[in-house]
């Protein structure tokens, strides 16, 4: 469990990453495979997690965040 946003949005990002890298490593396989080789040993998710992770706009979140932030210093 992620202590703030940012730290979530970072770990998802990260997640995100690695699976592009995996992707573009091993054309063709499955989503199910690359959580079950990958991403479940490294960031002890679940499956559904890993799902709705996947679906994150990670920069749009992390902008809304530093809009949030300006906002509160004004």
């Amino acid at each position: 469990m992620a202590y703030n946003r940012t730290y979530l949005l970072k770990r998802i990002f990260r997640a995100q990453l690695l699976v592009r890298r995996i992707q573009k490593e091993h054309k063709g396989l499955p989503m199910t495979e690359i959580y079950r080789q990958y991403i479940a040993n490294e960031f002890h998710i679940s499956k559904a997690t890993f799902d709705r992770w996947m679906g994150v706009n990670v920069p749009l979140e992390m902008n809304k965040i530093e809009q949030r932030a300006k906002r509160k210093q004004k």
